[in-house]
């Protein structure tokens, strides 16, 4: 659990590109077997496979902000539940993603992919807020 732990630690502040892999491992942790244990030895030799990867803004690049979204209707057999999913790229990087069960069960693919665009645009409001507080703050 120590080390589910630090995964997800890792996620939060540095690593999104683990966050799916680590979400599902995190789901066994109350019971781990050699096969979680196994999922979270290769999340860290991934890690250290790729530690010089990282997120560079270039000033020649696009400066739009760009949405993806997607869910996934009844993902989870155990518990039907939908997922949803978001990634927001400005430029070519992806500065906010979120990947998660979706908190009610739903009817139909409409429903769940309804939930995750209330998803989007609450963090499309929440990241154009931001945008406007950093350009009250540019000095030039």
């Amino acid at each position: 659990a120590p080390a589910a732990a630090s995964l997800m630690y890792a996620t939060v502040v540095m690593r999104p590109d683990i966050a799916h892999a680590v979400g599902v491992v995190s789901r066994f942790m109350h019971n781990p077997n050699r096969l979680q244990w196994n999922v979270v030895k290769h999340i860290f030799i991934y890690l250290v496979g790729t530690q010089d990867y990282g997120i560079t803004f270039s000033p020649d690049g696009p400066s739009s902000l760009v949405d993806y979204t997607d869910s996934d209707y009844g993902a989870y057999l155990d518990s039907r539940k939908s997922m949803s999913a978001y990634c927001f790229k400005f430029g070519h990087e992806c500065i906010s993603w979120m990947s998660k069960l979706q908190d009610c069960m739903v009817m139909s693919t409409m429903e769940a992919e309804y939930i995750a665009a209330s998803d989007v645009a609450k963090e499309t409001l929440w990241l154009d807020r931001l945008a406007v507080m950093f350009k009250q703050s540019d000095p030039s």
